[in-house]
Order: structure tokens, then sequence, then C-alpha cells
């Protein structure tokens, strides 16, 4: 085979075997690194197809070379670029042998030299290039993925793990049975060759790769129905994790005003009715008001806010909540918009708790968007530096001091784009401004408003409160 035509598949093969690995472990990559990543697995792959005609460590080396363009390029450890290598490559080499058994069947009686045409070698490859490129956009367009490194520990099923475990292995079997067909068809040296005509060769092929799908298609029901076991498990542990904290606040609420009654008590049976009258009134601006955050629209939600004002009352933080509209139809759970809310103000609340008093402010801003959508903005006082933004979600990222996983913003961008919503991080007056954009349930293709001006006109005359 031509050195060009070796460069060219080893392009195409490095490409798109890498884009889909690293999807499947739902990591998202630039496009300018695949480019490069793909020109370097063309060199090196030209290289090793150059030296072996062995299937089969050909394979091997292959793997190797990808696992080691991961490794630099998406500093990822051995065992994780290794297994990310394996779930591009094989899908790759599964198409491969596809489209060699087709192949094999629809040019048996081809005439002699006809392989020797370069446009032939060309274009025969294009059919597996293009099943894996149906398979990348699958996987981006319905956010399907098989591992998730980023927070892979923090939830793990062992069946889930052994059942892709299973699923690697039906296709790697499925793979080496493939290859032996291929190789006793091109040989022709085998007993199999001489008894076989390529046409029963393929017809074998054909129900190894019958079986293998039947197989593979068993598997993944199954791993479907652990990653919705995950995800109620995910759900009901955010619940629980709202639920303790709100009773940890009642608690701590109930015990402050058992102390305030007994001061006030105190003063009465003083008769110092005046400085009763003071703290009193010190006291009711100072207490919170649950009922406030009901307007909210959402249970979850309101019980957030409710626990971040007693934590922001707690660190001198003032937190101000200006709602504009209920969100009542967000399509999102109330678990999840929890965890996108909750993580930002945490994070505002870190970033203020450094500044003087009078920068000790966090501002959120829940509106409705002119196009059937729902914007919700959190502003505190700041600067963040370009090329910090830039990292800010990538997992493991983190500027904040001590042991923290840096998989907040991730994780908060991962739901967003999840249920189809945008997200901006912007530098806005002096101030730390994330915007954020999320569908409601009547329209989920609705196109998204746009930061400025999306509802200015609506928030006269609407609740706002502040703890």
């Amino acid at each position: 085979m031509p050195i060009g035509v070796l460069a060219y598949n080893g392009f195409l093969s490095g490409l798109l075997s890498t884009w889909l690995g690293l999807l499947m472990v739902n990591i998202k990559p630039s496009f300018r690194k695949l480019l490069l990543a793909a020109c370097v697995f063309a060199i090196l792959s030209t290289c090793i197809r150059s030296l072996s005609n062995q299937l089969e460590l050909i394979f091997i080396l292959l793997l190797l070379v990808q696992a080691f363009i991961i490794i630099v390029s998406w500093n990822l450890n051995m065992v994780r670029a290794l297994i990310t290598a394996a779930l591009g490559i094989i899908p790759l080499a599964l198409s491969e042998a596809l489209v060699a058994s087709v192949t094999l069947n629809l040019f048996e009686q081809a005439p002699p030299g006809f392989f020797d045409n370069l446009l032939v070698w060309i274009l025969v490859p294009l059919p597996q290039y293009l099943l894996v490129g149906v398979g990348i956009f699958i996987a981006i367009r319905f956010h399907m993925y098989l591992l998730d490194y980023p927070v892979l520990d923090m939830v793990t099923d062992p069946r889930r793990n052994k059942v892709i475990l299973g699923l690697l292995t039906v296709l790697g079997c499925f793979l080496v049975l493939q290859s032996i067909w291929n190789i006793t068809a091109f040989s022709r040296q085998s007993h199999f060759s001489k008894t076989l005509s390529l046409s029963q060769l393929g017809f074998c092929a054909n129900i190894t790769l019958v079986v293998a799908v039947v197989v593979t298609a068993l598997l993944i029901k199954e791993l479907f129905k652990l990653t919705n076991r995950e995800s109620d498990y995910l759900a009901q542990l955010g619940y629980l994790q709202t639920l303790n904290e709100l009773h940890t606040a009642f608690r701590a609420q109930n015990h402050d005003l058992i102390n305030h009654f007994q001061t006030l008590y105190g003063f009465l049976q003083l008769g110092q009715s005046g400085e009763a009258q003071k703290y009193l009134a010190e006291l009711m601006g100072d207490t919170l008001n649950s009922d406030q955050f009901v307007k909210v629209g959402v249970p979850g939600l309101s019980a957030l806010f409710y626990i971040k004002s007693g934590l922001a009352r707690a660190n001198g933080i003032r937190f101000n909540v200006e709602i504009s509209s209920p969100m009542k139809r967000v399509k999102i759970p109330d678990y999840e918009l929890n965890n996108i809310l909750g993580n930002l103000i945490n994070n505002a609340f870190d970033y203020v708790k450094g500044l003087d008093y009078q920068n000790r402010v966090v501002n959120v801003k829940m509106s409705e968007g002119k196009n059937n959508n729902y914007i919700i903005e959190v502003l505190n006082p700041g600067i963040i530096p370009p090329h910090i933004i830039k990292k800010m979600f990538t997992p493991g990222f983190t500027t904040k001091p001590g042991d923290h996983s840096g998989l907040g913003l991730y994780i908060v961008r991962q739901l967003i784009e999840k249920y189809e919503g945008s997200m901006e991080l912007l530098n806005t007056s002096g101030q730390v401004h994330f915007w954020i954009c999320l569908p409601q349930k009547s329209k989920l293709n609705s196109e998204h408003g746009l930061p400025a001006g999306s509802n200015a006109n609506e928030r006269d005359n609407h609740p706002v409160f502040s703890g």
C-alpha cells in the first residue's frame, strides 16, 4: 500500500478513534488538539504499518501509540488512557472488519489489478469512517458516554464496571474472530481458505457480527438500567442533602430563638422595657423570614435560598435575591437546579469572604427571557483574569487553597448542557457575573436569550428580598 494512503488512513483513524474514545469517557476535546493528535498518530501508524504485516501486532502497537498521545495531550494516567484508546480503536476496528466483509462479498469477482488502483484504496475505507462518524454524532447529540472520569470516584456501581468490562470483552473477542476470517480470506493459504469460498467466509463473518451485535445490545440495555439506577441514587442523595441542611438550619434558628426569648424575658423581669424594645427591633431586622422564599416557584430552590441566607448572615455577607418571574416551568429537576445554583453561590461566598465588609455582597437574579427560557444571574464584586476564566470549567482546576476537588463548575456546566441550556462567565463593571439560560418545559428547542437586557423592563414592582 502506498505511503500516502497509509498516512491518509492513519490521520482519519487517529482523528475519529481519539474523538470517540474521549467522548466515551465524557471528555469533550478541542478540535485543535484532535487535529494535532491525529497528525502524530498518522506519522507513527504509517511507520508501524510499513514495518509489519501482522494485524494483531499492529493493533496492539496502535493502541499503545494512541494511549501515549492521550496521556500527553489530556493528562490521563496510563490505565485510563488505555481504556480511552480501546473505546475509540475497537469500534473503528469493528467497522473496518464489517466493511472488509462487505467488500469481500462485493468484489469477489473483481478483475485482476482492481485493488492496485489508488482511488480504490482511498474510497473503500470511507464507509468505516462514516460509521464511526455517526457514532460520534450520536454521542455528542444525546450526551452519551460509558465512563465519567472527572466524577468517577463520586458514585460508582460495581455492577456497572462489570457490564462495561463484559462489553469490552465481547467487542474484543469479535475483533479477534473477525481478524481471523479476514486473514484467512486474504492469505488463501489456510485449511479454511482451501475448503470455503469467499462468500462462505463472508457468511461466517456476518454470523459472528450478528451474534456480537445481539450480545452487545443486551449488555448496553443492562448498562442503561444501571445508569438510571445511579441517577435515581444521585437524585435521592441530593434531596437528602438539602433536607439535612434545611433541618440543621431550622434547629439552629430554634436554638437562637430560645436564647433570644430568654434574653427578652430577662429584660422584662428587670423592668428594662426600653432595652427589650430595642433588642426586639434589632432581632426583627436580623431574623430571616422563611415565607418570602416561597415566591421562587421551585420548592427545592426556596429551601436552598433559605439555607444560603442563614449562611450569608453568619459570615457577614449580604445575600440578595431578585425574582422577576417564578421558575415554575423550568426543564430541570429540583435537585440538579440546586446543584447548579448551590455551587455558584458557594463559590461567590468563598470569594467575597476575603473582601472588606462593604464588598461582601452576592446577588442572585431570576427572570423570564424573551425566547421561552429562564435567565439566572449570580454576581459578586471582583474580577477574574481572562486566562483563569479559560480554565474555570476544567475538571480538577481550582483557585481555592486547601483540599478542593475542582469539580464544582465542571459539574455545573455538564448539568446545564444536559438540559440544553447555556452559560457564560463574564467580568461586568467590576463584578464576576455568571449568566445562565435554561429552557422552559414547553419549548426545549427555543433560541437562548442574550445576557444583556434579557428582561430589564420586568424587574420593576417584583419581589426582592435579602439575607
